[in-house]
């Protein structure tokens, strides 16, 4: 189990902090704490996601390249949720259908979720 104080401390994220409590110490082992830095960079475009990031003081930024040059923030995420998976169209997909089918399976995928654990798209 983890120590005391490092639970408080990952508790402060309300994703995590149901996932701890529903997993208790099947989970505790894979929890590692990070510390970012400003403008630390989590993920590149074609990266192969092998880690999550659940913000407990902090907010990460989702920025996307322009074609002029310049970076637009497209969506941020805080302590009530996670950084970490994409969905990524396959050439000649449809976005809508695919969209369709991530909400439905969501929904049923939920179903099965700890009590007080929700899902939502931030940026759609």
């Amino acid at each position: 189990m983890l120590p005391k104080d490092l639970q408080k401390s990952l508790t402060r994220n309300r994703l995590l902090a149901v996932w701890l409590t529903s997993n208790g110490k099947q989970a505790a082992h894979k929890v590692e704490p990070v510390l970012l830095s400003d403008k630390q960079v989590l993920h590149e475009p074609g990266d192969v996601l092998k880690h999550v990031y659940f913000p407990t003081s902090a907010v990460v930024s989702m920025v996307s390249a322009m074609e002029e040059g310049f970076s637009i923030e497209v969506a941020t995420m805080g302590h009530e949720g996670m950084v970490g998976i994409g969905v990524f169209l396959s050439p000649n997909a449809n976005a809508l259908e695919v969209s369709e089918a991530i909400y439905k399976r969501m929904d049923e995928l939920s179903k099965a979720f700890p009590k007080g654990l929700a899902w939502s798209v931030p940026y759609d």
